[in-house]
């Protein structure tokens, strides 16, 4: 995927020139540069929209959280966020349920959570799970070591006598 940096307008210039440069600031240890910061905040706000008003004011943990996500999750290759990172402050994207679309072979469908975020199937735990909250659908419980309850799913399971074999 190409970015195009020609895309923004004047004010989400200034906006993103004001994120980058609070990041150099406030993240000066990771060696990064007003320009690499400018690019990434750029980059990102064209694949996944952000509230740049409010990033650019957002207090130092949300700010942190998107930043330090975005330097961690944006593949500067293809230009694509990894690990299902969505930052705090984006905008959200309305999300449509595929789930019983046929048409769309299952590892691409999609569904939506009671949070509001996209669930996608997942083969090892054999349902859909929100890239954001990591909510199983339909399950209490899983192999992976998720548990609605919060403790671990794995070790609930063995408790409740699952047989479960050693590989993951």
């Amino acid at each position: 995927m190409t970015i195009d940096f020609t895309k923004l307008d004047e004010a989400e210039t200034r906006l993103v020139h004001e994120i980058a440069k609070r990041a150099a600031e406030q993240h000066f240890t990771i060696g990064r540069s007003l320009l690499d910061w400018h690019m990434d905040v750029h980059a990102t706000h064209s694949i996944c929209p952000l509230k740049l008003e409010e990033l650019s004011k957002a207090p130092t943990g949300d700010f942190d959280h998107d930043l330090v996500g975005i330097y961690q999750h944006l593949d500067r290759d293809s230009g694509e966020l990894s690990d299902c990172f969505v930052p705090r402050l984006a905008k959200p994207e309305p999300v449509k349920d595929t789930s019983l679309d046929l048409d769309i072979p299952l590892r691409e469908r999609s569904k939506i959570c009671k949070c509001g975020a996209a669930m996608m199937w997942r083969d090892y735990c054999a349902c859909y799970v929100c890239c954001n909250c990591d909510n199983h659908d339909k399950m209490a419980r899983c192999f992976c070591g998720w548990a609605i309850s919060g403790g671990d799913g794995r070790a609930e399971l063995v408790e409740m006598g699952e047989v479960i074999g050693d590989e993951i």
